[in-house]
């Protein structure tokens, strides 16, 4: 169970980077 909590956290950090950089790029695009 330890490592599948790790392994869940880990694709939530990836799942919010790629979130941030997406809505960096439509702020960007769209001021």
């Amino acid at each position: 169970k330890m490592s599948g909590g790790i392994f869940k956290e880990a694709i939530f950090g990836v799942m919010q980077l790629r979130l941030r950089s997406m809505f960096k790029k439509y702020k960007k695009v769209n001021p």
